[in-house]
């Protein structure tokens, strides 16, 4: 296994330019601008941004991609496209962890909405996480090798879904494994002696946590015999699984909004912005498809336009 060395130390100020000038670049079709998360170790961070909006466009692809908008010089600070909040489902928000938001332009339509701490609700986030987890492992584990600065995005996020675990069984292994991922990342990006051998602890360790929450998982719940873990979740989230203690109905409500959820991003013609992992979705991911020839006119007009603004 190895990992691309594809990251190193940036001012944080260049953060700063990239994302004002993003938000300054929407804002005709954007109702809200936000920054979610934390940006604490540039040039390994990426820049996640969120977007509220009704607009259905057909260049929607290409004027919400922060490639295409913005120059050359800020490209390296993104690693996905913005997620979206369609403009009729702020409350969407609630069934996610992006807490930490700060409005950068419009109105602040998710001011009041927390992430809701329901059981059933923690139960979904954290088991939509397992089917993500799961894919990703496979992934790299077939290619052999992976980029270093993805993984450690990817390896970042499972602090949530310890939060999660430890919120449904009374622990606490968040702490200890965000301890360590932020050590990780802190020698990544103040110039370890041996980044790779970083990159691989950071992998195995990660790889390992998971191994322990999927077999923790498997004893927690009913899964039936020679059911595998994802396959119990993705039926869970569709509410079709029993759980003691748990409401089905609104695990069955949850799923229904879900697909309302992607069905309104097909709508607004947008291929991305998910903000769920589409490997927890596959019956419901289905994406929007932009015409070939419109998209090669769109993305060569919006280069011509990011070279004269460069």
């Amino acid at each position: 296994m190895k990992f691309d060395q594809d990251f190193s130390r940036e001012d944080a100020s260049l953060y700063d330019e990239a994302i004002r000038e993003y938000a300054a670049r929407i804002t005709a079709r954007s109702q809200a601008t936000y920054l979610v998360g934390n940006i604490r170790f540039p040039g390994l961070s990426d820049i996640d941004m969120l977007v509220v909006t009704d607009v259905a466009a057909s260049d929607n692809n290409q004027f919400f991609a922060p490639r295409q908008r913005l120059p050359k010089r800020f490209h390296r600070l993104f690693l996905h496209e913005p997620f979206i909040v369609p403009a009729d489902m702020p409350h969407i928000i609630a069934r996610t962890s992006h807490k930490k938001r700060r409005l950068l332009d419009g109105r602040d339509v998710l001011a009041k909405i927390e992430p809701l701490s329901t059981r059933e609700e923690r139960w979904c986030k954290l088991l939509e996480s397992v089917c993500n987890y799961a894919a990703y492992i496979d992934r790299v584990n077939a290619a052999g090798y992976g980029s270093g600065r993805l993984m450690t995005a990817v390896v970042n996020t499972m602090r949530f879904t310890l939060q999660d675990y430890d919120y449904l069984h009374d622990t606490a292994m968040a702490s200890s494994f965000e301890a360590n991922v932020d050590s990780a990342r802190e020698r990544l990006i103040h110039g370890a002696d041996n980044p790779q051998s970083v990159l691989l602890a950071l992998w195995h360790d990660f790889c390992a946590t998971f191994g322990w929450l999927r077999d923790s998982l498997k004893r927690a719940l009913p899964l039936a015999r020679n059911e595998e873990i994802v396959e119990f979740a993705i039926r869970f989230l569709k509410g079709q699984k029993i759980v003691d203690d748990l409401d089905s109905q609104a695990l069955v409500g949850r799923y229904e909004e879900v697909t309302r959820y992607y069905e309104r991003l097909r709508l607004l013609k947008l291929s991305f912005g998910q903000l769920f992992y589409g490997a927890a979705y596959k019956d419901i991911d289905r994406r929007y498809h932009q015409p070939m020839l419109p998209k090669i006119a769109y993305r060569l007009w919006y280069r011509g336009a990011r070279a004269v603004n460069q």
